[in-house]
């Protein structure tokens, strides 16, 4: 209870309020919106824990690989740059099963939001631009989304949608970079194989 200004106001309940293109549904007032507050929340923090550690594995993997190839060059083994660009195609797993799993995150976070009333400014919206956009056809077609076709989306997700992205045919370039060096290793410099 604050003496001037009568009861204390949540501040996440105005921060939510203010940024609403309409105001909180009656609804949803009261425990539900704060249950609802609560899954938002961990649904945000879910994909960026799952992004976190899709970097983090990336860049294992990634100095795991530029070891590999250091160590056959010094040793002039093809073998091993053969080995080596084996890692790409795992950096591409990483990246698939991560994709995949926090496509459908975005999206629950994204209808979170629309039952709250958060359709300017949203966090969710954000992440699907920049993760959906190319899965997700139409430049606009983000924020115009309604709850069915969000429900079409989520179901349409497969695996196989990610492998147009720029990062996976930059996999596939490295792969083969890779694999013509240990090509051009093996037969023109007559590099050992093992």
């Amino acid at each position: 209870m604050n003496a001037r200004n009568g009861p204390a106001e949540d501040p996440l309940r105005l921060e939510l309020a203010s940024t609403a293109a309409e105001p909180l549904r009656p609804e949803f007032s009261g425990a539900a919106d704060e249950s609802l507050r609560l899954e938002l929340q961990e649904a945000l923090s879910t994909f960026r824990h799952w992004t976190t550690q899709a970097n983090q594995v990336g860049g294992v993997v990634a100095t795991a690989d530029a070891a590999l190839v250091a160590y056959a060059f010094s040793q002039k083994l093809a073998g091993a740059l053969f080995v080596a660009s084996v890692v790409p195609v795992v950096l591409l797993f990483v990246y698939l099963q991560a994709m995949s799993t926090t496509a459908h995150i975005i999206l629950l976070a994204l209808k979170l939001e629309r039952k709250l009333g958060i359709r300017k400014e949203s966090l969710a919206l954000t992440y699907a631009r920049l993760h959906l956009r190319p899965i997700v056809t139409g430049p606009t077609a983000l924020e115009n989304i309604d709850d069915d076709e969000l429900l079409a989306v989520d179901a349409d997700l497969s695996k196989r949608r990610w492998l147009r992205k720029q990062i996976p045919i930059a996999l596939y370039l490295a792969t083969l970079a890779q694999i013509a060096i240990a090509f051009v290793a093996l037969v023109v410099y007559h590099y050992r194989f093992m």
